[in-house]
């Protein structure tokens, strides 16, 4: 093989590995009242990212670079599959609004408020379930 052959099939290899390709390729068919949470998220993950050392990471921080891509990811695939309820989908555009105006106070509350009403919810089921059995 050429040096060339060689050097496409390691640059196709990077793209299909590119975490970067696959967010991309999860947003094509997002609604348009929700490309905020897109944008917002990825230019924070883009951030976060080279704040933790990029491609120059140590393997612990490239490790959480990689499971943050894998989230944010799993995200727009809800968003792009419509699998995001309306509550979800406001309340990610009311935090990304906040974080986009600098408001971190708001960003964290709308988040605890979420986690507690997931803690909530996840008490009522387990409840359920124990009371079952």
């Amino acid at each position: 093989m050429s040096l060339l052959v060689l050097i496409l099939i390691w640059v196709v290899i990077q793209i299909l590995n590119s975490s970067y390709l696959l967010s991309y390729l999860l947003v094509l068919t997002v609604p348009g009242h929700q490309m905020p949470i897109v944008t917002t998220l990825t230019r924070l993950f883009n951030e976060t990212s080279d704040a933790l050392g990029g491609s120059r990471a140590n393997p612990a921080k490239r490790r959480e670079i990689e499971d943050n891509s894998k989230r944010l990811g799993g995200l727009f695939a809800k968003l792009n599959s419509g699998d995001i309820s309306k509550n979800a989908s406001d309340k990610l555009l009311q935090l990304c609004q906040a974080l986009d105006n600098g408001d971190f106070g708001t960003a964290l509350q709308i988040q605890v408020n979420q986690l507690q009403m997931q803690i909530i919810v996840f008490t009522c089921v387990k409840n359920s379930i124990k009371s079952t059995f």
